[in-house]
């Protein structure tokens, strides 16, 4: 895996017999892209993939009460973050979540996400100080949401 020129070529991983699991490779000239073949992990589950029977309905009304707190900045990000199907991420890993639950799981997914995309993309990607704080904002709406107030949208969210 590694050379003395210290220049990443290669890492490839193998199950017990051989079947490469995991491969990841790129060329030292910047035009090659990185490319990685992951297995389909799916199949190789033993356990049936189930979806929460709320999802369709909860998905759609908790994406409509983010949007309602003006998190996007525009439409083009709106449309982005739906597509990124945050409902049906929350659907997988509870399936058997009731509706009610389901609906606050799936606000929190979201706003986890939201969250994420202003430290990814937004004006805290480069503002460590700004990301401390937005940090200490989001914990204390989560630590006191009927007391905690702030005037940023963030923070009103995780809040409500």
């Amino acid at each position: 895996m590694s050379s003395n020129n210290a220049k990443f070529r290669s890492i490839s991983l193998q199950s017990k017999d051989d079947a490469p699991l995991f491969t990841c490779s790129t060329d030292s000239t910047p035009t090659k892209a990185l490319t990685y073949h992951l297995p389909d992990f799916i199949s190789m589950c033993l356990y049936s993939l189930e979806t929460n029977p709320h999802y369709q309905k909860t998905a759609v009304i908790s994406e409509n009460w983010l949007h309602a707190h003006g998190v996007h900045p525009n439409q083009a990000h709106r449309r982005a973050f739906q597509d990124c199907d945050f409902g049906l991420l929350t659907a997988y890993c509870y399936p058997n979540a009731d509706e009610t639950r389901f609906r606050v799981l799936c606000d929190f997914i979201n706003c986890l996400f939201a969250f994420d995309d202003l430290t990814d993309e937004g004006g805290l990607r480069v503002d460590a100080d700004g990301t401390r704080r937005a940090s200490d904002i989001v914990m204390g709406a989560l630590c006191s949401p009927h007391t905690y107030e702030t005037r940023f949208k963030i923070g009103r969210v995780f809040a409500e």
